[in-house]
């Protein structure tokens, strides 16, 4: 018996209503949070990039003008032409550029319902499952930045269902390759979860197919896709150098318990109460599922590789909220029950998880207003210069206000160094002042090295000057800004 005294069978028979359940709840949550918190982190840069593709497009993407090889181009020419009609539209930046996100975020979460449906062959495990990582701050964060990892991830799943569908139709074995091949163009690596996930549950359920032609040929797509990638850098040397610094970066300079605990805090943050349910629920029922079980163990690699970057973690999202999900029903006599107590705790763990996302979402808004604010003074303003540690905030809204009303932005000056004790002073009194660690034009080592990153310009004397994290640079004028360590001034 189920909730109310009713077999549960009578609430969730219907497949179509379940799908339109999971769709108004998705939105609910994401649209009020849409544009609460200003651009954030990497989004600021790719909003930048996005741009830049829909006036020049390339196989390697650019950032102001010169070629930077952090992700491949997919994501950056889908936002591009998704964002044309929205930018006409009397919306707020962060709405146009991070619509797409909540966009392809809903997509997700019909697909997880979907394919834990087709393992499960039950709607009440789909439903529950899918409502768990619609819920799941992590995932509700993610799906409203602008960056890569939510269209990743749709590709990722859309592969996995694809491989499903192959059981009874091999051809789609080529489909599933192919959604891989995107999902790599999307965000390199992370195209290997689909892959591993339908070896694994060959392995388990039906071994012939593993060594099928079509099967093996669908995981090629994943190494073309790289192979690809890598030849279209302008020579083989600066490819080498952009997955070496990627390879160095994000995994061996981060093999330290330092940098797991970064990467391990924001995940206890924002998975919250999801994280040790899905825990248990993984060590009661592991063997059900070796795929899912694989899938779930994928989380060591954002455990090292995502230093503070908790949206490294969505692509193990499903698995967690899958064994979240399947700790908390109840299997009764092959009956899955949804009584008034399973509601209850499902409700406090959800309330529990919205807390403490509330509060985060409210500290990153005070975190990241002034930026959106200094930049926004800047908007129209020529002969500006932008200096400082991390100034993306800034440059972004002063770049894109421009460019939304003028079709461009204007030309400014920057100077890039997140090095605590680094001297920035001489390039206030001459932007082009030499120095042993200066980089000039190029930025695709600006997350890697620890060093003096300078924008080309033609100006030779700034009238405005934004100063980001660096408390002892002081330039002559009137200040027109200071909070939260950015102060403009005017000269």
């Amino acid at each position: 018996m189920g909730l109310g005294g009713m077999e549960t069978g009578k609430f969730f028979s219907d497949q179509r209503m379940l799908l339109a359940a999971i769709a108004v709840i998705f939105l609910l949550i994401r649209i009020p949070l849409l544009t609460y918190i200003p651009f954030i982190s990497d989004e600021t840069v790719y909003s930048m990039m996005i741009e830049e593709q829909v006036s020049h497009p390339s196989l390697v993407p650019t950032f102001l003008g010169y070629e930077v090889g952090w992700k491949p181009p997919l994501f950056f020419w889908v936002y591009g032409a998704l964002t044309r009609p929205l930018l006409a539209l009397p919306l707020p930046l962060e709405a146009v550029y991070r619509l797409p996100t909540v966009l392809f975020g809903l997509l997700n979460s019909l697909m997880v319902f979907l394919l834990v449906g087709k393992l499960s062959k039950r709607n009440e495990v789909a439903f529950f499952t899918a409502l768990i990582y619609a819920f799941t701050f992590l995932v509700i964060f993610t799906d409203s930045l602008a960056m890569t990892d939510t269209l990743a991830m749709s590709f990722i799943l859309a592969s996995i269902l694809a491989y499903l569908s192959a059981l009874e139709n091999p051809l789609f074995f080529i489909l599933a390759g192919f959604l891989s091949f995107l999902a790599f163009f999307t965000k390199q690596i992370n195209a290997a979860v689909a892959p591993v996930f339908m070896a694994a549950y060959l392995f388990q359920f039906d071994r012939k197919k593993l060594l099928s032609a079509l099967f093996l040929l669908s995981l090629l797509f994943v190494p073309a896709a790289f192979l690809m990638n890598y030849l279209a850098f302008k020579s083989p040397g600066q490819a080498q150098t952009v997955y070496a610094d990627l390879i160095s970066g994000k995994i061996l300079n981060n093999l330290s318990v330092g940098s797991i605990g970064s990467s391990a805090a924001p995940l206890f943050l924002l998975a919250s109460v999801w994280l040790p349910l899905s825990l248990f629920g993984f060590v009661k029922y592991w063997r059900e599922n070796i795929a899912m079980s694989l899938w779930y163990l994928l989380t060591v690699f954002p455990l090292v590789a995502g230093t503070w970057m908790p949206f490294y973690f969505l692509p193990v999202m499903p698995a967690i909220a899958y064994f979240s999900c399947v700790m908390l029903l109840r299997d009764e006599k092959g009956k899955i029950v949804v009584d008034r107590f399973f509601l209850a705790v499902l409700a406090m763990a959800i309330l529990a998880s919205l807390i403490i996302g509330a509060y985060l979402y409210q500290t990153w808004h005070d975190v990241y207003l002034p930026k959106k604010e200094a930049g926004e003074l800047l908007a129209f303003k020529e002969n500006t210069l932008i200096i400082g540690d991390f100034p993306y905030g800034v440059m972004s809204y002063k770049t894109l206000t421009e460019s939304r009303k003028l079709g461009h932005w204007l030309d400014f000056g920057w100077i890039f160094d997140v090095r605590p004790d680094s001297n920035l002073s001489p390039f206030l009194v001459d932007y082009h002042a030499q120095g042993a660690d200066v980089v000039n034009g190029s930025f695709g080592l600006i997350y890697f090295e620890a060093r003096t990153f300078r924008k080309d310009t033609n100006i030779t004397h700034f009238d405005y000057v934004a100063v980001v994290k660096k408390n002892n640079l002081v330039p002559d004028g009137t200040i027109l800004y200071n909070r939260s360590n950015i102060t403009v001034y005017r000269e």
